[in-house]
Order: C-alpha cells, then structure tokens, then sequence
C-alpha cells in the first residue's frame, strides 16, 4: 500500500553513522549532559529514532532535529558529509551545521577543512599566501641596514632623489641627494655615505626597483659579502622601517619648506629626526649611536667656571 512507504521507521544508521551507538556515547558523555541545564539558545530535546524506544538529544531550535554529537563523534561525522564531493570551508560548515551541532564546531570544521589532504593534494588553490619572512633584532649596530628611494622631488640644488638608509637597531638615518636613480649613483651614494662611516653591513633589505635588482648591485654586495633580502613585489609593508621613516622626513620637510628649497632644509631635519626620542627604544637613536645626546639650536649650557664655583660652594 502507497500509505506504508510514508509510515516506514528510520534506520539506525545513516550516512555511515551509527546513531544507537552516538546514544549510548550520549549518555556517557558529561559535556552533552551538562547542556540539559545549562542556559543556552538551543532548543534540546530527547527525539526518538527507533521502534525500540531509544533517543537521542537533539536541537529543534532550526525546524530539524540535529543531534548533539559527542567528542568522539564530531570528526566522523564531519569525514562522512565533507567526504562525498569535499567542499569548501563555508559549503561543509552549513552542511555540518544543519545535521549536527557542539560547541566549537565552526572552528573545528574550519581546521578540518584547511587540513584536509584529499584537498590539498587535488584541488587547485589560487590564494597561495607565502609566510612573511622572519628577521630577528640584531645584535650589533648597523649591522642590518633597510634602503630605498624617494622622489622624484621638486629640483632643488640640482638635485631630484634622495637615497634612504636606516639602520634596524638603532633607527638611524643617513639620506643622501641624488641627482639621478642609475644603479652606478645609487651605489656609490651608498659606499661614500653608508660604508664609508659605519663599515659593511651583513644584511641588507630593499624593495624590488631596478636599482636593487641589477647586475651591478647584485655583484657589488656579493663581493662586500652582503646578504641581500628584497621584499615582495607591491608589497611597501615589508619595508616599513624605510616607508615610516620617509612619512616623517617628508612631513618636516614640508612644515617651514620656503620654494623648493629643500636642499638646505634637509640637514636640519635629519638633526631632528636623529634627537628625537623614540618610544619604544626610550631614547633617540643619536644617543643609541653616540651614547650621548647631539646639541641642537636652544640648549642651554652654562660657562665651565660657573659649574666649577658651583661644585666647589655645595
């Protein structure tokens, strides 16, 4: 009779899923059980399965029951349904989401996903996201050195780049005014500014613009024994102690700027920025670099004499 076939008792076990025995593990499991007090917005309820009277505590807040799956239970339950046609992360949690239900599950499932290896081996991923390099503070002063380029400026002087330095430890900053961005006067504003004061460094960071990445640049840090590390194309975060500090140089520049006169003004500013404290190296990176705080414009420092009588009086 056509009544029967709507009458008919579900099976215990669906999907490859045993769930007279997902009852049994219920029942043993304190955590489902602690959900019977516990004030939460789902809607539990003991729903029967079988013609033997046996039940399983399910959530009827959704319209379906959707059993609550014990700890044992939440990864076969997740390898049945993603197992079929291996979706992606939103399309397995909105199918596990609708048939089960624990605490947690979004994340597990998301981790289950992205770990999956029937996926990582057959799927094509086109969001391949490599891990940023790690650079740890070195150990000595100026031995990691970030450059780049600024410009182009407004000519002033006969001048049009600068070329940036900034060492990792110390923060301090060398600029030197180019009138061209050739490899040849990149190099040599390097050597005559940079080497010829601090010595070689051993690592050097610098973006990917043509000066950085030709043969010239590329034999001449060789020979210096100079590791070069460049950052990722399109990508000016990964040199950020050069991208800041440009932020600041520019915006000095600009305060008291008279024409395009910024020649003359860029020694002062570079005075500055070297004084200025900085906090999070409490202190400023002329003190880092000469132990003691430079004299600028405005400080007050009385005769010798005059400290000698006054020693000698307290």
């Amino acid at each position: 009779m056509a009544d029967c076939l709507s009458r008919t008792l579900t099976s215990t076990v669906h999907l490859g899923i045993d769930y007279a025995r997902m009852a049994v593990d219920q029942d043993a499991d304190p955590d489902i059980q602690a959900f019977r007090t516990a004030t939460t917005g789902l809607q539990l309820v003991d729903v029967p399965f079988d013609d033997k009277g046996a039940t399983l505590l399910c959530d009827v807040s959704t319209g379906q029951p959707r059993p609550l799956a014990p700890k044992m239970w939440r990864r076969k339950a997740f390898d049945v349904i993603h197992g079929l046609s291996h979706p992606g992360r939103k399309p397995s949690r909105r199918l596990v989401t609708e048939k089960f239900v624990w605490h947690g599950m979004k994340k597990d499932i998301r981790d289950w996903v992205k770990t999956c290896i029937a996926c990582q081996r057959t799927k094509v991923h086109r969001h391949v996201k490599a891990p940023l390099e790690q650079f740890t503070v070195p150990e000595r002063r100026f031995d990691h050195v970030n450059v780049d380029l600024v410009g182009p400026l407004p000519p002033s002087g006969g001048f049009t780049h600068l070329l940036t330095m900034v060492d990792r430890m110390t923060r301090w900053p060398e600029v030197v005014p180019l009138s061209g961005t050739t490899t040849a006067e990149v190099a040599r504003g390097f050597i005559g500014t940079w080497i010829a004061r601090f010595g070689v460094p051993s690592d050097l960071s610098s973006d990917r613009g043509p000066q950085f990445t030709s043969q010239l640049w590329t034999s001449i840090t060789q020979q210096l024994g100079i590791s070069l590390h460049r950052t990722a194309a399109y990508h000016p975060q990964a040199n950020g102690l050069c991208e800041r500090f440009h932020r600041s140089m520019k915006a000095a520049l600009k305060v008291d700027l008279q024409g395009n006169s910024w020649i003359d003004r860029l020694p002062w500013v570079m005075l500055g920025l070297r004084t200025a404290p900085k906090e999070d190296l409490l202190s400023s990176s002329a003190e880092l670099v000469y132990g003691q705080a430079l004299r600028v414009p405005g400080d007050f420092f009385p005769l010798l004499p005059f400290l000698v009588g006054t020693r000698a009086t307290s």
